[in-house]
């Protein structure tokens, strides 16, 4: 079953955390998210797009079932999305 957000909303996975070596780095509560779009509501105006990496504020969104405990799913709003992340 597929979860399609509607209205203004996005269906994002948090990226897991980086580890180095043995060491995990730990995420500051007050560190924006970054996260993969999975699905876009029919009525986002920003042009966002599945399959784009974006940076969302700390406490963004719903988290909802499936992904992992490193990388959960979350519903979000249109307005915690604080940009879309770009290769140079």
């Amino acid at each position: 079953m597929k979860l399609l957000p509607v209205g203004r909303s996005l269906l994002v996975q948090i990226r897991a955390p980086e580890k180095k070596s043995v060491l995990l780095i730990a995420r500051q509560s007050d560190e924006p998210l970054q996260a993969d779009v999975i699905g876009v509501g029919e009525k986002v105006e920003f042009p966002i797009k599945e399959g784009d990496r974006v940076l969302l504020f700390p406490y963004a969104g719903t988290k909802i079932a499936g992904g992992t405990d490193d990388a959960p799913y979350l519903i979000i709003g249109e307005k915690d999305v604080i940009g879309v992340l770009k290769d140079a």
